[in-house]
């Protein structure tokens, strides 16, 4: 590698690696997971740094290599144990709401996904798209679906609401 994408590739790990891990932590609700597959996508990343630097949205190139990364181990690891019931994978503890994330950890993986890059890296709608391989129009769908459910799960009903109406 040459001295002058050290220091590039340097920065934009710096910049990039705390939101991309939340947001493969939120789809693959593994903490190990989650690092092993971003430490692999940022690995490709550093040895394709040229091709990769040049895309529109560098970020959504590590994001989608980790999300494919997550996926493929996840598959190889299914095939040999059997996940715990029960067993809480996200550290609840170190988020504000632990509500909100058990209810994003309870939706359909795509729409995981959809969230975690929209709302938690706040990427836009394209660089959703194209980290994750899908339509623009796809995105915006997953979206609402999620945020519906969301809605839904999080809202309090006519029965949780204190006596003087809130």
């Amino acid at each position: 590698m040459s001295e002058e994408r050290s220091p590039a590739f340097h920065e934009f790990f710096e910049a990039t690696y705390p939101a991309v891990y939340r947001a493969v932590l939120v789809v693959t609700r593994n903490r190990q997971a989650a690092e092993d597959a971003v430490a692999n996508a940022y690995l490709r990343a550093l040895e394709r740094w040229d091709a990769v630097s040049g895309q529109e949205k560098p970020i959504a190139w590590v994001i989608r290599v980790a999300l494919n990364d997550a996926v493929s181990s996840w598959r190889r690891i299914q095939r040999l144990l059997p996940l715990a019931a029960g067993m809480s994978i996200l550290d609840e503890s170190r988020v504000a709401d632990p509500d909100v994330i058990r209810a994003v950890a309870a939706l359909p993986l795509r729409q995981r996904q959809v969230v975690a890059l929209r709302i938690l890296i706040g990427l836009d709608t394209r660089g959703t798209a194209l980290s994750l391989g899908i339509t623009e129009g796809a995105v915006t769908a997953h979206l609402h679906r999620a945020l519906a459910r969301l809605r839904q799960r999080l809202e309090p009903t006519p029965n949780t609401r204190n006596h003087d109406g809130r």
